[in-house]
């Protein structure tokens, strides 16, 4: 059971202050969604919970130990991150490049398993790549890539998972899939999931909670009922939005 603590959690770029102060959780089950303009903090914050920078102050408790305490084996087996971007300056295959996400349950000096190569498969079809398999990596589109990190993310099989605007080059169909796997992730499989997406539409009906950034320090956390209303998104994000009623759910406007 799965719980990821921010206690007076401090983010900066440089003089500037992103986050003051945040006391935040995030347990097993639950699927927050991050939002907030531009430059509000929200990859900075992505990367101190995947403990690839130290906070500016507070501290972060994964499972009751400081992120800090662990090794960095034990952590690649607690916490997967997709980043917003990545580069490939080798030609691995689609699937090789999946594997590699298994290296963290590898046995000490050993090859990867038949389980291994089982997991990336199904990781693969997941994410509907497995027909990519033997592609060079560098010869994907944009949407493709993006779907193979998410495979490989999927392959590590952590019980945190932080993304990073996953959605970012996805299709419109592929985007609608990736909430659907998402949701899985949480509700089925009781993983914690913290995600960063633009699209308060595409979050809807996935996110069971959402954390808002307003890029001066200040933030608010709280179920999706609370946190997606009119007032506090435009407030956010610096622009007018609506919420309107389409059939049985809100549809999010702009204008």
């Amino acid at each position: 059971m799965t719980t990821l603590v921010a206690n007076d959690l401090d983010l900066r770029a440089g003089k500037r202050v992103l986050v003051e102060k945040l006391d935040w959780t995030v347990g097993a089950g639950q699927c927050w969604f991050v939002y907030g303009r531009n430059g509000a903090g929200k990859t900075t914050l992505l990367q101190t919970l995947a403990g690839l920078r130290l906070p500016d102050g507070g501290k972060i408790v994964l499972d009751g130990r400081e992120l800090s305490d662990w090794s960095p084996l034990q952590l690649a087996r607690r916490r997967a991150y997709l980043p917003q971007s990545r580069q490939d300056a080798f030609g691995f295959t689609v699937f090789e490049t999946v594997l590699a996400a298994r290296f963290p349950w590898r046995s000490e000096g050993m090859w990867e398993s038949s389980e291994d190569r089982d997991v990336a498969a199904g990781a693969l079809k997941r994410m509907d790549v497995l027909e990519l398999a033997e592609r060079d990596i560098r010869s994907l589109s944009g949407g493709e890539r993006q779907r193979v990190a998410i495979a490989a993310l999927l392959a590590q099989d952590t019980p945190l998972m932080l993304l990073d605007e996953p959605a970012s080059a996805l299709d419109l169909a592929h985007q609608a899939g990736l909430m659907r796997t998402v949701a899985g992730l949480s509700r089925e499989e009781n993983r914690a999931v913290v995600m960063v997406v633009h699209d308060l539409n595409l979050a809807w009906g996935v996110a069971s909670h959402v954390l808002l950034l307003y890029g001066d320090g200040t933030w608010e956390a709280g179920s999706c009922e609370e946190m997606m209303v009119s007032e506090k998104l435009s407030h956010c994000l610096h622009y007018p939005v609506e919420r309107v009623s389409c059939g049985n759910r809100p549809v999010f406007v702009s204008f």
